[in-house]
C-alpha cells in the first residue's frame, strides 16, 4: 500500500492530514498501520499539536494510547498543551494535563507560560483549569511581565479576578518598573484598577 510516512516538501504526513481534518477513524487506521505519532513537519508541528488545536479529545486519546510524546515542542517552544491553551480548547487542556503534560510549560520565544497565553487569548475557563492543575499565577516572561500585568493592561476584569483568587501579586514590578496597578491606570481601566486596589499590598514597592 501507500507509504504511511510519505511526506510532502513541508514534512506533512498522512497522519498530520487526517488529524487536521478531525478524522479519528482514519487516524486509528494510520496508527494501526505503523504511523509514527511523533513525526514533526518542517515547522515542528506534530499530530498531537494539531489534535490540540482543533480540540479533538478522541484523537488526543488515540495518539496518547499510541505512545506519543506529550512535551514535544516546535522551535519556539510551543507544545500541544500550549496550542490547546491558545485555542481555548478546555477539554483538550484537561485531557493533556491528566495525561501528564506540565502546567508550568513556557514558550522559548517570549518566556511566556501557559497562564500568560490563556490571558493573552482571553480564555477564562482554560485559565482556571491551568491554575487548578498547579500552574503558578505569577511567573514572569523575559520582560518580567506577569499574567496579571497582561490582564490588567488589557482591561480584562474576569481574568484579573481569577488571577487574584490564585494569589497573583498586583504590586510585582516588570522590566519597565511598572506594576499591574500602574498598567491598568495608564490604560484607563478603572474597573480593573478598583479590583487591584482591593488587594492588600503584600509586596509593596520600597
Amino acid at each position: 500500500g501507500a507509504p504511511i510516512e510519505s511526506i510532502d516538501r513541508s514534512g506533512v504526513t498522512p497522519l498530520h492530514v487526517a488529524t487536521r481534518a478531525g478524522d479519528a477513524s482514519l487516524v486509528q487506521l494510520l496508527l494501526d498501520a505503523g504511523a509514527d505519532p511523533n513525526t514533526q513537519d518542517q515547522a515542528g508541528i506534530t499530530a498531537l499539536m494539531l489534535a490540540a488545536q482543533i480540540g479533538s479529545v478522541a484523537i488526543l486519546q488515540q495518539l496518547h494510547a499510541a505512545g506519543v510524546e506529550l512535551q514535544q515542542t516546535t522551535p519556539n517552544g510551543y507544545n500541544a498543551l500550549l496550542w490547546a491553551t491558545r485555542q481555548g480548547r478546555s477539554e483538550a487542556v484537561r485531557f493533556l494535563l491528566e495525561a501528564g503534560a506540565s502546567p508550568e510549560h513556557a514558550d522559548r520565544s517570549q518566556g511566556r507560560t501557559l497562564v500568560h497565553h490563556a490571558v493573552e487569548m482571553a480564555h477564562p475557563e482554560v485559565l482556571v483549569t491551568l491554575l487548578k492543575a498547579g500552574a503558578t499565577s505569577d511567573r514572569t516572561d523575559y520582560w518580567l511581565n506577569t499574567p496579571l500585568q497582561l490582564a490588567s493592561e488589557r482591561g480584562r476584569t474576569e481574568l484579573v479576578n481569577i488571577l487574584l483568587r490564585y494569589e497573583a501579586d498586583p504590586y510585582q514590578v516588570n522590566a519597565d518598573g511598572l506594576t499591574a496597578v500602574e498598567l491598568a491606570a495608564r490604560q484607563g481601566h478603572l474597573a480593573v484598577l478598583r479590583q487591584l486596589l482591593r488587594q492588600p499590598p503584600t509586596h509593596p514597592r520600597a
